[in-house]
């Protein structure tokens, strides 16, 4: 969660309520605790942080390994509009600019706070940029249009304009004395690349805590990974009937007779290579078929069957019925299904279990090698997680590019 306005003398990192970790930057010790920003993180979160920028009083920046992949998150608060000169927002939102600038185009990017600016309407050229949803009543300010130029300077996108709300949903700011007066001026700005994993961003207009704010949620899904194709199913000569002695003897035979009708005296390595190659194929081939290989059809479970399906799906109808009644009748009812379909469930996974212990006492018995690959596919491995090891430069500062790293090894050994 970013604040602005947090008015902290100085810049640090320490814990709160709850575990909860508070990062800020303000002014020097020395001044007036004035502006200040910065973040309140889960533990969790900050540990996982790679490096802090504290900007000023004004900007704080925060990098944080999210999985497989690195998000930046960007805390303003902008000069008010009225109050500061054109020369002093230029400044502020050229600073910004700079920041941005040195984030890698492969990372996430949040750029969240107090604009102080008003962007208006939807209108050309700034469509990409500003969505449908914004506030229509008050105009474009100058703050506003600094903020629509940084987004189309790198590709960014005012994230709570693009969905539709209630107007309580969509105004950010509220005069204390006269909440009739109200306006869109706090955005949640990110890369227009990420639209597709935001599901919404909207005010939350009960929020009170103690100012004329209202905080702003976005809330995202994990980006999809592209599923792979579905691999052709691929035809195999069935080496399993070599194990059937019959089988054996008789490609034996097959073989031999048709070797003894070459004649060895005209024909050189490679050609002698070539036709004992394919007359085994073919020998093969008639005597032991094919089989397929590959990704086919298969079952989500082992234990899953009509029982199962029937029984879950109507533990989801009456469950649906109870939510609109909220009845009794209708509860005890869904507690029953849920109940049978537990019970069954079960059953079916003991059924399971009984016929995957009978199988694997047949291919022990008569394919060894089946056998020790079957448990080999039915084993669960649950992968600790392993993050990625930060590897810092000579700054400080953790690097991500796969030569950077390479160059910062070299440069250690050289030391030793």
């Amino acid at each position: 969660m970013g604040i602005p306005d947090t008015r902290r003398k100085g810049t640090g990192t320490k814990k709160i309520d709850s575990d909860f970790v508070l990062n800020w930057s303000g002014v020097n010790k020395d001044q007036r605790a004035v502006h200040g920003v910065g973040f309140i993180l889960h533990s969790y979160t900050a540990k996982n942080i790679l490096n802090t920028e504290y900007i000023s009083e004004r900007i704080v920046k925060i990098r944080v390994r999210e999985g497989k992949k690195v998000a930046n998150y960007i805390q303003i608060y902008a000069p008010c509009n009225d109050t500061y000169s054109d020369e002093e927002k230029d400044k502020f939102f050229g600073n910004l600019s700079e920041i941005i600038n040195k984030v890698h185009d492969s990372e996430d990017l949040y750029v969240m706070g107090d604009f102080n600016g008003r962007v208006g309407e939807r209108r050309m050229p700034w469509t990409p940029h500003l969505g449908p949803h914004s506030d229509h009543q008050t105009p474009c300010n100058y703050n506003g249009n600094l903020v629509l130029e940084l987004c189309a300077e790198h590709e960014l996108m005012v994230a709570n304009t693009f969905f539709q709300h209630r107007p309580s949903h969509i105004y950010t700011w509220y005069k204390w004395n006269d909440m009739e007066v109200r306006s869109q001026i706090d955005f949640i700005l990110i890369r227009t690349g990420m639209r597709k994993i935001i599901t919404d961003a909207k005010v939350i207009p009960n929020a009170f805590l103690d100012t004329d704010h209202r905080p702003i949620i976005l809330k995202h899904t994990a980006q999809k990974k592209k599923r792979p194709g579905k691999r052709k199913q691929i035809e195999r000569i069935n080496m399993r009937k070599l194990q059937n002695t019959e089988v054996q003897d008789h490609i034996l035979n097959v073989v031999g007779q048709k070797l003894k009708e070459v004649d060895p005296t005209n024909t050189n390595v490679e050609e002698a290579w070539s036709t004992f190659k394919a007359t085994l194929l073919d020998t093969l081939q008639d005597a032991c078929g094919y089989r397929k290989a590959g990704n086919g059809t298969r079952k989500a479970t082992a234990w899953w069957n009509e029982d199962v399906k029937e029984a879950i799906k109507e533990k989801k109808r009456l469950f649906k019925v109870w939510l609109k009644s909220k009845q009794d009748d209708d509860y005890e009812a869904y507690s029953h299904a849920r109940r049978n379909s537990k019970r069954v469930i079960k059953a079916a996974k003991e059924a399971s279990w009984r016929k995957y212990g009978e199988d694997l006492s047949e291919l022990c018995k008569h394919s060894p090698r089946e056998f020790y690959k079957s448990v080999k596919a039915m084993r669960v491995r649950d992968e600790p997680f392993d993050p990625t090891t930060v590897i810092n430069d000579a700054n400080g500062q953790s690097l991500q590019e796969e030569d950077e790293i390479t160059q910062r090894g070299r440069n250690i050994l050289r030391t030793f």
